[in-house]
């Protein structure tokens, strides 16, 4: 069901809007749980489908965010194929601070090669 929805989510988008500021809790292939705040698409961007997700990591510990965005690709790569997605961004959010709630983020680009891998790559 938790598939169903992220695949109905990414092919149900055809402009840029973000879904929602709530977030829903995912299960990753590890059994590690994250909380996702929503999949938004651009289609005129060249990383145009965005994965976003609240991080307990520290944004400055990048080893352990580049582990934590290649086990979200890795989870849901098969839904990525099937919704025909060619590149995506796991964007990771820290915890809204201060009375505004802002976040900083760091985004991880990722695109499928042509032997239908899929990897991380340097920022476009």
């Amino acid at each position: 069901m938790r598939r169903f929805l992220l695949v109905a989510l990414i092919i149900g988008m055809t402009a840029f809007v973000l879904i929602g500021t709530d977030y829903q809790i995912y299960s990753l292939s590890s059994g590690k749980q994250i909380k996702s705040l929503g999949i938004f698409k651009n289609t005129k961007a060249q990383f145009g489908t965005v994965f976003k997700y609240q991080t307990d990591l520290s944004l400055d510990d990048k080893l352990s965010l580049e582990s934590e965005a290649d086990e979200i690709m890795k989870t849901y790569q098969t839904e990525a194929d099937n919704a025909g997605l060619r590149s995506m961004v796991i964007s990771a959010y820290e915890k809204p601070q201060g009375s505004n709630g802002s976040s900083k983020s760091f985004n991880f680009y990722y695109k499928q090669s042509i032997a239908g891998n899929w990897i991380r790559v340097d920022s476009p």
